[in-house]
């Protein structure tokens, strides 16, 4: 999945001032996984993340052993998951970000196919920057242009911009999209999210973090795990203990049960 975007994650680990420093280790884990996960549907982000609910359009993950949440919005068809809001589990309780996220807004209609053979030479918005990735006329409604027209597909400038631009992502969110919208914004997140692992790169998780996180998530002792992947009991000890690395076989094996890919228990490139 795509993670879009880190922004609220940075700024709510910064306004910690007790806890920041676990609270990014918490959540670089928890993006590592996402980042690597292969999730077709809400039953597939289950097998991963097991602690995670839908509440109306969105979906709340529980990070870092119930200490924070951050609610998202998963858009299987494009493989794209929107973090919406990060907050701690005493501002969960207060319930205040269900209206603020849009929960309960109109959920996103599945786009229609689009053909991939998309000829022509690429339009220009008024200003004269290049709309990247844009489709022909033929392929989509007029709302991609004038979308376009209000807020020029260009290469994400400074954090100001990408402020601006996570709030045009936020409100199509909101939204019922056809064809031209969804296209929109799957080419406005992707600047966002090549902005950011430029400016705004997301530290890397051990592998023992990693499946320690994954097992939490979906309530598993290691004799559970081992049972699930015919791992032996004291290895997976020894993996949580930084004691012993993983064997290509048992990445293999953790990968396919937890519905990600084996990229979530090696060094990031």
């Amino acid at each position: 999945m795509r993670v879009i975007s880190n922004r609220p994650i940075r700024e709510f680990c910064a306004s910690r001032k007790a806890d920041g420093e676990i609270a990014a280790r918490d959540f670089a884990t928890w993006r590592k996984i996402a980042e690597a996960a292969a999730w077709r549907n809400h039953g597939d982000l289950k097998q991963t993340f097991g602690s995670a609910d839908r509440v109306g359009n969105c979906t709340v993950f529980d990070v870092g052993n119930n200490r924070f949440r951050l609610i998202g919005r998963v858009n299987f068809g494009t493989g794209m998951l929107y973090v919406l809001a990060v907050m701690d589990h005493k501002e969960y309780d207060r319930g205040k970000w269900i209206d603020a996220c849009g929960c309960n807004d109109p959920p996103p209609t599945k786009p229609e196919s689009r053909r991939a053979d998309q000829a022509g030479r690429e339009p220009k918005s008024e200003e004269g920057a290049m709309i990247v990735g844009a489709p022909d006329h033929g392929l989509v409604g007029d709302s991609y242009f004038d979308l376009v027209r209000r807020f020029p597909l260009m290469g994400i400038r400074d954090d100001d911009h990408l402020d601006q631009a996570v709030e045009v992502i936020h409100n199509l969110l909101r939204q019922d999209r056809d064809d031209g919208e969804e296209a929109y914004l799957e080419a406005l997140s992707i600047l966002v999210e090549s902005y950011e692992k430029e400016h705004d790169p997301t530290p890397d998780a051990s592998p023992a973090e990693v499946l320690r996180e994954l097992m939490r998530s979906n309530g598993l002792s290691q004799t559970k795990l081992s049972r699930a992947v015919h791992i032996a009991q004291s290895t997976i000890s020894a993996i949580l203990g930084g004691e012993r690395s993983m064997t290509t076989s048992q990445i293999t094996a953790l990968a396919a049960y937890f519905k990600v890919k084996p990229a979530a228990f090696l060094p990031k490139p």
